[in-house]
């Protein structure tokens, strides 16, 4: 398996790793993992002596986004030449991912080192997975001087763990409806979770909200007292050159750049501002987002799992792919709303019917799809999902096909979708030359398809 485990991290750590993951996941567990509160937390940073007091910190939650914004974010942070630490989840490959400081993810060994100190800690207050990463990342920004962290939001936000931080400023990126098991069933009530880490006389940035999350968010501004700011009304550099391909990508930079301006009370020089969004990526180590993996044929990867991240990603597949080449090969969780997805994928393919080449061989519109199994019984490429979350190919695909989305192909998981379009020096299929194909679907099938074609 590739990535998301101990498996990923280096040498002797690997012991003191294993006991890490051996915590409660939600990527494994699901919903048995989510532990509410903050009381957890907030005994883990005290007994680690406060080190979320030595700097500051900019929160980022929303539905989709948030990954991409926050890493944006610290980018035109350190442009100023201060000291930036970044905290994202999941990773994907390297549990080191999860914190970085201008870039750079902390040492295998430091990880190691500290999961051993604090172990005992960890299984004192009952942590989970999530919540000592963020604790170790924390500590581990407290020790490396930073100025400023940013701090990518676990799963809704007023009672995420991260919002025991001190905000200084609070971002929502992206109202959609996701999780509504634990957040609620209307944008509404989701917004009103996330809004729930405004902190009093402090902004709370927002981007391109629906109308009713956005007046959600507001009224919790209101109450807390928090400044509410609009993204909207900050320009972005003129021409800019992102590394995401998208037009939502030019929503997070401009949310991004918002929030850099909340936090440093200044605008930052458009030559500036411009060369660190252009530049995210490198200075941030960000992946999966829309990442083109190689170009002939043309494979692009994205960690996207819900229906508005399918719609956006497809937006992009259409306009590199004129003709009938276009395939989306899809792995989802079962706890993911399959339905939604297929709705989406249904009416693109209704409107855009394929010529006589590629996908139309299919009898199907466009995109062709494939359904990929993910951590299910009869997948081996992700054994430590356990069945409750897993889903086949086969499960994924009937629930795509109830709502009209034409499926062509079944595959027990998304290594042999690798192989059978011939992507590996194993792989067995006719030429693929010429086609543009994206993996998508969760971070998971993500990790292993980044692995099975790096250089």
């Amino acid at each position: 398996m590739a990535g998301q485990g101990a498996a990923g991290q280096g040498g002797g750590t690997a012991p003191a790793l294993e006991r890490l993951f051996a915590l409660p996941r939600y990527a494994t567990s699901g919903n048995a993992a989510m532990k509410p509160g903050l009381g957890r937390i907030k005994a883990l940073l005290a007994a680690m002596g406060g080190p979320e007091r030595t700097f500051d910190t900019v929160l980022v939650a929303g539905t989709n986004g948030k990954g991409t914004t926050a890493a944006m974010t610290a980018s035109l942070l350190g442009a100023t030449g201060m000291r930036v630490g970044l905290h994202t989840s999941p990773h994907l490959v390297r549990v080191t991912e999860r914190m970085r400081v201008n870039g750079r993810e902390a040492p295998d060994e430091w990880l190691g080192a500290a999961t051993e100190k604090f172990w005992p800690l960890f299984l004192s207050v009952d942590a989970s997975f999530f919540e000592a990463t963020l604790a170790l990342s924390v500590l581990y920004f407290a020790e490396q001087e930073v100025d400023v962290a940013v701090v990518e939001v676990g799963l809704g936000g007023r009672l995420d763990a991260t919002n025991a931080l001190p905000a200084r400023v609070s971002v929502i990126t992206h109202i959609g409806l996701d999780h509504m098991e634990l957040l609620g069933g209307t944008l509404e009530a989701i917004a009103i979770e996330k809004a729930g880490i405004a902190k009093r006389g402090q902004p709370l940035v927002v981007g391109a909200l629906a109308d009713k999350a956005l007046a959600a968010a507001g009224d919790v501004a209101r109450r807390t007292r928090a400044v509410l700011v609009r993204a909207q009304d900050v320009l972005l550099p003129s021409p800019l050159a992102l590394p995401f391909a998208g037009s939502h990508m030019q929503q997070n930079a401009r949310t991004a750049l918002a929030t850099s301006q909340a936090y440093l009370g200044y605008s930052l020089r458009t030559d500036t501002a411009r060369r660190a969004l252009e530049e995210t990526a490198l200075r941030t180590g960000l992946r999966a987002r829309l990442e083109t993996l190689r170009e002939n044929p043309r494979v692009l990867v994205d960690v996207g799992h819900n229906a508005d991240a399918v719609s956006a990603a497809l937006d992009v597949l259409s306009d590199l792919d004129s003709g009938s080449n276009g395939l989306l090969v899809l792995g989802m969780l079962r706890d993911k709303d399959a339905e939604a997805v297929g709705r989406v994928l249904a009416r693109w393919q209704a409107r855009r019917p394929t010529s006589d080449q590629g996908a139309s061989q299919t009898g199907a519109g466009w995109p062709e799809v494939w359904a990929t199994g993910l951590g299910s019984s009869d997948a081996g490429a992700f054994t430590d999902v356990p069945n409750h979350r897993g889903q086949s190919g086969a499960e994924l695909a009937a629930r795509l096909k109830r709502e009209g989305c034409h499926v062509s192909r079944t595959l027990d998981d998304v290594m042999q979708a690798v192989v059978a379009l011939g992507l590996t020096e194993s792989g067995q299929a006719p030429a693929t030359a010429g086609r543009n194909i994206l993996f998508m679907g969760s971070h998971l099938a993500a990790a292993n398809v980044m692995a099975a074609l790096a250089p």
